[in-house]
């Protein structure tokens, strides 16, 4: 899970500095989603919920 948050920070640290800017967008929202299902995989729906809907 590390990984997928790490990853998602640097993105969005990207898209702050050059604003929102393919394919960076899509990469966010790909390392969001993958977080959700990871937490989903281990049996924790509702951290996948709260994922899932956040900005």
């Amino acid at each position: 899970m590390a990984d997928e948050y790490k990853a998602r920070a640097t993105y969005r640290l990207i898209l702050g500095k050059f604003g929102p800017i393919r394919p960076f967008v899509n990469i966010v929202e790909s390392e969001k989603r993958h977080a959700a299902l990871v937490l989903l995989v281990t049996h924790d729906p509702a951290r996948a919920a709260s994922i899932l809907t956040a900005v």
